[in-house]
């Protein structure tokens, strides 16, 4: 009798698994008939500066466009940022995605709704991070220093009893930190990063220190793109990301997953870090506020701005949506070009700075190639 149950259990099961397996077929199936496979485009495209507008929004008709534009199965839209996955989850999920993400600028490619995807990473190594930090001659410069690490964000310093509680608060939420449980001490125990660091961000005791600071890390380790930018509340930050990884090489793996020729992929950018990918786009669209080297890698140059959905405005008329342009009402518009003449008036005071930096950085490029 139990082997009669037995046996009527498992012709039930190799019944039930070849029905559910001849449906997953059958929907495959259909998908591969639905899907113009001649004809499929990606979409890459960069957050700051060029999709989120200058208060790090998507604004309502940008959203619109792009959810109108994955709707069709030809056309795959992703992500490729410099920031991490808590700065940037929110905008995924507000766009309804299901693509892959990218953050630290390619050093990390996983896909947040597909457990299976498998996921890339790319770290500095703790040996790396040590070797760095355990110089006197650096530390003398360094206020504190933020590590982005898969097991979290730990900070080198706790300066909550050192500091202005109010100051720290802001320069936390600089770096999207909105409560301290989101932070983790390493104390010059570098023992406790178990996999390295994403991306390495250093506060500066003297800010003027930055092209210094970016020789000495340089001479240190030929393997590492050290570049400065300037945040208010947090001053001069020397940022510290691996050679390898780039929303370059995001954009040649994300082509060969969906099977789509560089020929027609889309990516839009706006910034220095964006060039690489710019280039090898088959349609490079630089943002009209973009940086002069990001225009210069491009093949094209968007017709409005960040703060007028330039990407989205681009997106509509290529691929022929339809959707009707919506203006903001004139006062906000007036607010977000105040805004933005701020940030650009920021962004001139950095320019000889980062002018000084990359002359720095090729003059060690060259050493380099000397030594080799």
């Amino acid at each position: 009798m139990r082997s009669d149950r037995i046996s009527l259990l498992l012709k039930r099961r190799k019944i039930r698994h070849w029905f559910f397996n001849k449906k997953r077929q059958q929907k495959i199936n259909d998908y591969l008939k639905s899907v113009d496979f001649d004809n499929r485009c990606l979409i890459c495209c960069d957050l700051d500066g060029t999709l989120l507008n200058s208060k790090s929004e998507i604004s309502k008709y940008s959203e619109k466009v792009i959810k109108k534009l994955w709707e069709d199965k030809r056309y795959m839209f992703c992500i490729l940022t410099a920031r991490p996955r808590r700065s940037s989850i929110q905008f995924y999920n507000q766009l309804g995605l299901h693509t892959p993400l990218v953050n630290y600028n390619g050093a990390r490619l996983f896909n947040p709704r597909h457990s299976s995807f498998a996921e890339l990473n790319y770290f500095i190594s703790t040996e790396i991070i040590y070797e760095i930090f355990s110089k006197k001659n650096i530390m003398k410069l360094v206020d504190n220093v933020v590590l982005e690490t898969p097991d979290g964000t730990f900070f080198l310093k706790d300066q909550r009893k050192t500091h202005d509680i109010k100051e720290v608060r802001k320069a936390l939420e600089k770096f999207n930190i909105y409560t301290t449980k989101d932070i983790n001490y390493v104390s010059d125990n570098f023992a406790k990063l178990k996999f390295g660091a994403y991306s390495i961000l250093v506060a500066l005791k003297d800010m003027s220190k930055a092209v210094e600071l970016s020789k000495q890390i340089s001479k240190i380790c030929s393997n590492v793109i050290v570049r400065s930018w300037t945040e208010e509340h947090v001053g001069t930050i020397v940022e510290i990301n691996s050679l390898f990884p780039s929303k370059g090489m995001s954009l040649k793996y994300l082509s060969v997953y969906y099977d789509v020729p560089l020929e027609r992929c889309y990516f839009f950018g706006d910034n220095d870090n964006d060039k690489e990918a710019l280039q090898l786009a088959g349609h490079g669209y630089a943002m009209k506020n973009g940086t002069a080297e990001a225009k210069k890698a491009a093949n094209e140059v968007t017709e409005y701005t960040n703060d007028e959905d330039g990407v989205a405005r681009e997106l509509n008329k290529i691929f022929k949506l339809g959707v009707a342009y919506e203006k903001a009402s004139a006062a906000k518009t007036a607010e977000i070009k105040q805004e933005a003449k701020a940030i650009k008036k920021k962004q001139q005071k950095e320019q000889p700075q980062q002018e000084q930096l990359k002359k720095v950085a090729k003059k060690v490029e060259k050493e380099m190639t000397k030594k080799k």
